[in-house]
């Protein structure tokens, strides 16, 4: 197997499935509370019901997940979770497994649901359920669709699953399923595919497993049942293992995991003979016995990781569907704007157990700040405080009194309104300066489409940017990216008494950093066709979406002898205007930010009307000193489809955050379309997102993945993936860098799917 997706997805492992107790919650209202977090490793799980009440279920009471059965509350036993990641060089493929059990062998269970985290950027590329000997692959619906599917089935009596995104956090999933037949066990594989995000520590890519859902300010739309503190007692019932592979030429330096103990194997992965011994690889496992409290994160520091790439995937089954990844960790230095830096720090009840770990980034943010900038220190729950009514110059006396702020900060503020904090750090800015927003926060709110859309629109206007400080073991990474992405900075995170002072440092280095400005990505083809192309971007055909009687139809008569009133008003049916897709579609639409040593990756989808294939990149941008501009290859890997959902789940991502190529689009006349068409911006945007979720099987906000079982139908089989040995010679010398292919590595283990 000779392309990127094949070596991609031939380490796609199916994890021994091991019965693993894990704990369970309580089910009552919606309000926040910093010690009931939910746990991945204990997937807050009920029945749904109607019209039986909501109960609360104690954890000392029982020991597994549950569910209400003959207006009884009992309990699901043998809740399991095990994860089998690779971290390929900056991207990584993870298989989660829940396993659990129906106890009863004579009565079916009506509904289980369960939520839990996953991370913000993953693209879930795959659900299988099992259940008993069955296996059923799910498949990509339109959210509203799958869910009228699902229930229809589950009324029909059939076993069915449902997994949805919520709908206010896009870190947060659920799994419904339904008709869980007796005394079977179901078994749900999620399969997840992310690009990883660099660690400003230590300069190398950060795996993050979200462990825990924590309970966040505000009201959710759905679902929303608090937790109850997990049982000590099954909080050890999660299998992690991860293999690294770097690529060949590179050594792996070290593997820390700044929340679990964990054990290292360097020079080999799980998979491989004893014998072997590389430098490019190594194996990771959670410890047993430990408990899930953090997120579960790997910083890997290795050789060689800072090479820009651009390798383009052709799709196996969408006939001349290409998508091109250009990946790069920036090295350059510009001058300082005049800008002034604002940090807007959490105080809220949830931060609590974060707060020294918040005193400790501030105190290293203050005293990093060359003399003269303009800095203020805003403090903020549900209630608001300032250091000063405006910014004031980095001299000895001024920071003398950040200090000591700095020194008597407490969670003492109330609830988590972020929204308000960011309207106030805009509010009290300077105008003639360039206002550069430091966030430091837990980020657990459910109302993150407000934030970010604030954002967005602060950012067109003020030319403000937003850097954001992901603080504790459990941040909603949804808020903490998605307001980075939308102000054009970026994000890091920090667990509890983690170490860190060189990102803290490089994130004050970024927002001090002059801004660039025409950041494009052109394209040299064998012909002119793709670059024609790709300045139409922004400009395709649109349709009046106004319905007209097209003349020679045959017209309505105005009197039906027939014709009965309906009983009932019938709904109004919206016509939305027909665009065009763009034939070069680049995501993000508007090119993101370049920071030295801050990884930034963008996607292209080409049309399959365009025959023309690119040979090399040029990524250019303008900054206050001149030009900069850098020339990439494009390395054609194959078939596969990584690439191409990664670029969907981002392109559906900036679309449902205000973002993307409809927000840009123009009609003929120049007229934009979210002006032309401002009722129907949603629609569109919803439209959209499930034409992409449905084209390259991805799930979002607006997608879902459904899988039935029918008795009746024929046995699905889970495809199984054998290993061999490659050697360098039957290979082309080719070296990319962020997702691996199968010309990277030499002599390694490739994999196929058996036949």
């Amino acid at each position: 197997m000779s392309t990127i997706n094949t070596l991609f997805q031939s380490f796609i492992f199916h994890p021994a499935k091991l019965k693993t107790h894990i704990s369970h919650y309580q089910i009552s209202s919606s309000s926040k509370s910093p010690q009931q977090p939910y746990h991945l490793s204990s997937t807050r799980s009920f029945i749904i019901n109607t019209p039986i009440h909501h109960q609360q279920i104690h954890p000392s009471r029982c020991q597994a997940v549950p569910y209400i059965q003959d207006h009884y509350t009992n309990y699901l036993p043998q809740v399991g979770l095990d994860v089998h990641a690779t971290v390929l060089s900056a991207s990584s493929r993870t298989i989660i497994t829940q396993t659990y059990e129906n106890p009863s062998t004579t009565k079916a269970i009506p509904e289980v649901f369960y939520s839990f985290p996953l991370y913000e950027v993953s693209v879930v590329a795959a659900f299988v359920c099992k259940i008993g000997d069955k296996t059923v692959k799910g498949v990509v619906k339109p959210r509203k669709q799958a869910d009228v599917e699902y229930k229809k089935a589950k009324a029909a009596g059939k076993t069915a699953a449902i997994f949805d995104q919520n709908q206010d956090a896009a870190d947060v999933f659920s799994t419904r399923v339904g008709n869980l037949p007796a005394g079977e066990k179901v078994l749900i594989e999620i399969t997840l595919v992310a690009e990883l995000k660099q660690d400003a520590q230590t300069n190398g890519p950060r795996y993050t497993l979200p462990m825990i859902i924590a309970q966040r300010y505000g009201s959710q739309s759905a679902y929303s049942l608090d937790a109850y503190p997990l049982s000590q007692q099954y909080q050890n019932g999660a299998s992690i293992l991860v293999d690294v592979m770097m690529e060949r030429d590179s050594n792996i330096i070290s593997i820390q995991s700044p929340g679990h103990p964990i054990n290292v194997q360097l020079g080999r992965t799980s998979i491989m003979p004893a014998s072997t011994h590389e430098p490019c690889y190594a194996s990771v496992k959670l410890r047993t016995n430990s408990t899930m409290e953090a997120d579960f994160v790997l910083s890997i520091n290795a050789t060689k990781q800072d090479l820009p790439c651009a390798f383009l995937e052709k799709h196996p089954t969408l006939p001349n569907q290409r998508a091109l990844m250009v990946s790069l960790v920036p090295k350059f230095q510009i001058p300082s704007d005049p800008s002034e830096i604002i940090f807007v720090i959490d105080r809220s009840g949830s931060m609590e157990s974060k707060i020294p770990t918040l005193r400790s980034a501030l105190e290293v943010f203050l005293k990093s700040l060359p003399s003269g900038t303009h800095f203020n220190i805003l403090s903020f729950g549900t209630q608001f405080s300032s250091l000063w009514q405006q910014s004031k110059p980095c001299n000895r006396g001024n920071l003398k009194q950040a200090l000591e702020l700095m020194r008597c900060i407490h969670a003492d503020h109330g609830g988590t309104d972020i929204l308000l904090a960011l309207h106030s750090a805009i509010r009290m800015s300077y105008k003639d300066k360039y206002p550069d927003i430091l966030l430091l926060t837990d980020g657990e709110i459910w109302e993150q489409e407000a934030c970010i859309k604030f954002v967005n629109e602060t950012k067109k206007t003020r030319s403000a940017r937003f850097f954001t400080l992901g603080i504790g073991d459990s941040v909603s990474h949804a808020l903490i990216e998605g307001v980075s992405r939308a102000g054009g900075g970026f994000s890091q995170t920090i667990l509890n008494l983690e170490e860190l002072d060189k990102k803290v440092i490089r994130m004050l280095k970024g927002a001090l950093m002059g801004r660039l400005s025409n950041i494009t990505l052109d394209f040299d083809s064998q012909d002119n066709t793709i670059e024609e192309e790709f300045m139409e971007v922004e400009v395709p055909k649109s349709v009046d979406g106004d319905s007209v009687t097209e003349k020679g139809e045959k017209p309505i008569p105005l009197f039906d002898e027939n014709y009965e009133e309906p009983e009932s008003i019938p709904e109004v049916q919206h016509k939305l205007p027909e665009l065009s897709i763009p034939k070069i579609m680049h995501v993000p639409t508007e090119l993101p930010p370049l920071f030295p040593f801050i990884r930034s990756t963008v996607y292209v989808l080409f049309s399959e009307e365009l025959v023309s294939v690119p040979q090399k990149i040029f990524l250019r941008a303008n900054s206050n000193i001149g030009p900069l501009e850098l020339e990439i290859p494009i390395q054609d890997v194959g078939e596969g489809q990584t690439i191409h959902q990664l670029a969907a789940k981002k392109a559906m991502s900036e679309l449902e955050e205000g973002r993307g190529w409809i927000h840009s689009a123009k009609d003929p006349a120049k007229e934009l379309i979210t002006v032309k068409y401002e009722s129907m911006v949603d629609d569109l945007v919803q439209s959209e997102c499930e034409r992409l979720g449905a084209r390259f099987q991805v799930s979002g906000k607006h997608c879902s993945f459904l899988a039935i079982h029918d008795n009746q139908d024929e046995d699905v089989k889970s495809e199984e993936y054998f290993f061999m040995f490659i050697d360098d010679e039957t290979l082309p010398t080719v070296t990319p860098h962020s997702l691996p292919s199968s010309h990277s590595y030499g002599s390694r283990y490739m994999g196929g799917s058996a036949r």
